[in-house]
């Protein structure tokens, strides 16, 4: 068993820019930890895997919550399930360290994701793919800033999106599930500032 901090952001009273409500879960995988707290908290927006549940359960179990706090990015090496960032319909995973390349496996032992890292920021290619080994995501970050095309698909392996960021701004392409063009638009920073 794993152990999780489940997260919904922000809360009602702060109208959701508020603090934090979380779980600390000890599941198999980021999907078991989500129903379970599911229950309780319907709207969940980020699961972060901290390690192995060192506590001897037969199920998963809700260890402590609903405990109200600002999520915190927990040691240096870490993985944060994130709901939907892409808008696949998915959890989707991003492993991070301060440097070098940071990797997360579904429990299947399959590949979940490789992204690399330089001195706590995103630097270099990304990729996060769906569990049945179908590429999902592709980008590229340079000491933190997305540069490059970032690519995302379905898992079917029908295009989702498209971005080019360059710097003058970007240019993007997004696909329904169809297989049909939904948007395709250029933002040019010289004149958003006009």
């Amino acid at each position: 068993m794993k152990l999780f901090e489940v997260t919904s952001s922000g809360n009602d009273v702060d109208g959701g820019d508020g603090p934090d409500t979380n779980y600390l879960v000890c599941a198999r995988d980021h999907e078991e930890a989500a129903a379970l707290v599911r229950e309780r908290e319907p709207a969940l927006d980020a699961i972060t895997e901290l390690g192995v549940c060192s506590a001897e359960v037969e199920r998963p179990v809700i260890l402590r919550g609903p405990y109200i706090e600002h999520a915190l990015e927990h040691g240096t090496h870490f993985t944060l399930w994130s709901w939907d960032p892409h808008e696949l319909g998915v959890w989707v995973p991003t492993p991070r360290c301060r440097d070098g390349e940071a990797t997360c496996h579904y429990a299947d032992g399959r590949l979940a994701a490789r992204c690399g890292w330089r001195a706590g920021r995103r630097h270099g290619v990304s990729e996060l793919w769906h569990r049945d080994g179908q590429l999902m995501h592709r980008a590229e970050h340079r000491r933190g800033k997305v540069v490059g095309v970032h690519e995302s698909w379905y898992a079917d392996g029908t295009p989702a999106s498209r971005y080019e960021y360059t710097p003058r701004g970007v240019r993007y392409r997004r696909w329904d599930r169809a297989g049909r063009l939904v948007a395709d638009a250029v933002e040019d920073r010289d004149r958003q500032g006009s």
